[in-house]
């Protein structure tokens, strides 16, 4: 099997969907020799952030010299971004051998649970053995959707972080914050220290699961709120202060005043592991913070004309892209191009994006979940609006709209982000 081969195969197995559920990986990872009981990990769910929180912490220890896995989805232009370690994203060879590897397994558990394993759950047991074989000192582990039952819910992690819960994937996780929260609770484990930037009535259930599992409970929304020293396109900086001590001018390539946050909660869990004596130094952190990056998160892409991508898709998602465009280009007049899936509550998004453009350009990102953007034009007031479905058309037009006096940003979908990252990429010129 090569790379396209073991591609082709992954994306057939999109076709068997979602399925709750811990037996089929638990079994997958069995005949593997359980290689996620053999590492030391850190499990991250969330509404949003997780990307970046994994980051900040990533780099953090791997300043310190640490060999650090990430294991995150979804993925912005290759499934290979999925599986990192210190930085570099694993080989397609590699990628083929670990997948050729599983298929005979695969075989096996799909009689023995009258099941197919599901895309992510072969992507997680793929991740589970890449960082085994190659030794990694701690493996950062994002849940894909929820908690309790996501297919990477399998470890007990040194730490588990929620690093907040809003409003999304309403269909499988609950109509109220309340019933979201305990989803993403379903992570904690007994006795093992949870951080958390989690507030009101989502907060409240995760102390209850907390307290109910004897698991310490560290609150970074009791902190003092991060104040920002610095902010320019490359960067900002911030003094933020925990329980333990404070940090001040902690600079970050990562843009917006919801990082100060993500900020927060990768201190926290920077000083749990440092209580169970994982040595990291205040170089670390500030040399960490510094280094961090996570592409498709208000990214700019392009200074001129400037081109912003972000991979906002959902209602708090588009705040925080609202929030971080008005502290970082106050007045300026913006031309975005959205796409944006069906099963998002749009409604909502595309208020929080009306509100900064002057223009909204509406398109569709490559997915058979792409919501009709005629439709999407309909509910958009306030702004002009402008329905483009071919994406590379919708970007054209964006730019020669935002020509040099405006802000053009792609936004609505993290499909939408990697596919116009990926044409930028291959373009000659930069631009479609």
């Amino acid at each position: 099997m090569d790379y396209e081969e073991a591609i082709a195969y992954i994306q057939h197995l999109c076709t068997f969907g979602i399925k709750p559920g811990l037996a089929r990986i638990e079994r997958l990872l069995a005949l593997l020799g359980n290689p996620e009981a053999k590492l030391k990990c850190i499990h991250v769910a969330g509404t949003n952030g997780k990307g970046s929180t994994s980051a900040l912490i990533a780099a953090v220890l791997q300043d310190q010299g640490y060999r650090v896995g990430v294991y995150s989805s979804p993925h912005l232009q290759s499934y290979r971004e999925r599986f990192v370690i210190n930085g570099g994203m694993i080989e397609k060879s590699e990628f083929a051998r670990l997948l050729e590897m599983l298929r005979p397994r695969l075989a096996q558990v799909r009689p023995e649970t009258n099941e197919q394993p599901t895309e992510f759950e072969v992507l997680t047991a793929m991740a589970f053995q890449y960082f085994h074989e190659h030794d990694v000192d701690v493996a950062l582990i994002e849940a894909g959707l929820g908690g309790t039952w996501d297919s990477t819910n399998v470890i007990t992690p040194l730490v588990a972080v929620i690093t907040n819960v809003s409003f999304d994937h309403m269909d499988r996780l609950g109509d109220t914050l309340a019933e979201i929260a305990g989803q993403k609770a379903g992570i904690i484990k007994p006795g093992v220290p949870v951080v958390t930037a989690a507030a009101d009535e989502a907060l409240a259930v995760i102390k209850s699961m907390a307290s109910a599992k004897d698991a310490p409970l560290i609150d970074v929304g009791r902190y003092p709120p991060g104040k920002l020293a610095s902010l320019g396109k490359d960067g900002q900086t911030f003094h933020l202060t925990t329980a333990g001590r404070e940090y001040r001018n902690l600079r970050t390539a990562l843009l917006g005043p919801h990082q100060m946050m993500n900020g927060l909660v990768a201190l926290a869990v920077c000083e749990q592991l440092q209580l169970q004596g994982i040595a990291i130094g205040e170089k670390a952190i500030y040399q960490g913070f510094s280094q961090a990056r996570w592409p498709g998160r208000f990214e700019i892409i392009s200074r001129a004309p400037l081109i912003v991508l972000d991979g906002a898709h959902n209602p708090d998602g588009a705040r925080t892209l609202r929030a971080t465009f008005a502290s970082l280009f106050p007045g300026c007049e913006a031309v975005f191009v959205v796409g944006i899936l069906a099963d998002k509550d749009y409604v909502q998004m595309l208020k929080e994006f009306s509100a900064l453009a002057k223009v909204i350009i509406l398109t569709a990102p490559d997915s058979p979940r792409a919501a009709d953007p005629a439709l999407l034009a309909a509910t958009v007031d306030g702004c002009e609006t402008i329905v483009q479905p071919d994406l590379r058309e919708a970007v054209a037009a964006g730019v020669r709209l935002a020509g040099t006096e405006k802000i053009l940003c792609v936004c609505g979908s993290l499909y939408l982000v990697g596919q116009v990252r990926d044409m930028l990429a291959n373009s000659q010129t930069g631009l479609p």
